[in-house]
């Protein structure tokens, strides 16, 4: 089972660190994405007993909000909506 370090949600973010338990001696061992490089499952030799055991990769979302913001279009008057990535959308 892949567990979530403790931390706040940006640190989470950030950092992407997880720990998966030894199935073997339940040791927790850290995981970055480096040693998966974005596979679902990968092979781990575990840092304590030194025993081989398969992880597999589970992808949760994580969801945030903003304030809708529109913005009066320059050209056509018209009301627009304006997205974090700076993409326009017209209604």
């Amino acid at each position: 089972m892949i567990k979530r370090e403790i931390g706040n949600d940006s640190e989470r973010r950030d950092d992407m660190s997880n720990t998966v338990e030894c199935p073997y001696c339940k040791y927790d061992n850290k995981v970055t994405y480096d040693d998966h490089d974005g596979q679902d499952s990968f092979d781990m030799t575990c840092g304590n007993c030194n025993e081989e055991f398969e992880v597999n990769v589970e992808y949760n979302p994580i969801y945030n909000s903003s304030k809708i913001e529109n913005e009066e279009c320059d050209k056509c008057k018209e009301l627009e909506r304006r997205y974090k990535n700076g993409i326009r959308k017209l209604f």
